[in-house]
């Protein structure tokens, strides 16, 4: 099943190339991860009424491929910060940046990547779809374009409506760092 994903992966890097041949990073540049998780935590949960809050993102990138990095097999990054927020104000975009540590199948560091990128939160008939677009500032595959896709199950108001939201975790996440998706 994993020599079938990466020959997947690898189909579509080499179907894609020329797409990405406008960024400043080497077209090879590319990784590409078929899943993935990403958990947020609130600090107090989040309700109906906006109070500041202590947010806490861990993202885990699985099933990676690339042919410039053939080491890497898989990465993680965190972010922590507080904002003011409710239930009605999760939708929104604004710009994040974070630092992915990439690690090979027998978790050494392979690497970093400094991602610059606005994040789009948005409401979507089936759930809540979360998008980083931006590029890698620096590091690993730095100049190249950065696209990663997140799922999240619709959010759940009665528990806005009670003693509030303190986790979600995604249902699906597609990553693709070097290519236009």
């Amino acid at each position: 099943m994993r020599r079938l994903a990466i020959l997947v992966a690898l189909s579509v890097t080499f179907v894609c190339l020329p797409a990405a041949s406008g960024a400043s990073a080497s077209p090879l540049d590319s990784v590409t991860c078929l899943s993935g998780a990403q958990s947020v935590r609130y600090s107090p949960g989040v309700t109906e009424t906006p109070v500041e809050q202590q947010i806490d993102v861990a993202t885990d990138y699985e099933n990676c491929v690339s042919l410039s990095y053939p080491a890497l097999h898989h990465g993680h990054f965190t972010i922590s910060t507080s904002e003011v927020q409710s239930c009605l104000t999760l939708a929104r975009t604004e710009p994040v940046s974070f630092t992915v540590t990439w690690f090979d199948d027998g978790d050494q560091i392979v690497g970093h990547s400094d991602v610059s990128v606005t994040r789009v939160v948005s409401d979507v008939a089936a759930g809540v779809l979360v998008e980083y677009i931006g590029t890698v500032a620096s590091g690993l595959a730095g100049g190249a374009p950065f696209v990663e896709q997140i799922t999240y199950p619709s959010l759940d108001f009665t528990e806005c409506l009670s003693n509030g939201i303190e986790r979600r975790d995604s249902i699906s996440n597609l990553t693709k760092i070097g290519l236009v998706i």
